[in-house]
């Protein structure tokens, strides 16, 4: 018998770009989009907001015109 976890992934359209999201079974979010992707433990927010909010991270380092 396999341990595999399954989860289930999600779609999300925003302001800045489209995502894909889930959470794993150690709460772990996961957030991939054309531009890259980031992960963060969940806390008392709702992942769908915190998908959203990475999402945004993720544009905002790699848009064009980005200068840091």
């Amino acid at each position: 018998m396999s341990n595999r976890e399954w989860v289930v992934w999600h779609s999300l359209k925003s302001e800045h770009g489209d995502c894909s999201w889930c959470v794993t079974q150690d709460r772990t979010l996961y957030v991939r989009t054309h531009l890259g992707q980031k992960c963060t433990q969940l806390g008392w927010h709702p992942p769908d907001l915190l998908a959203r909010i990475l999402t945004r991270e993720i544009y905002n380092e790699n848009a064009p015109g980005h200068t840091d």
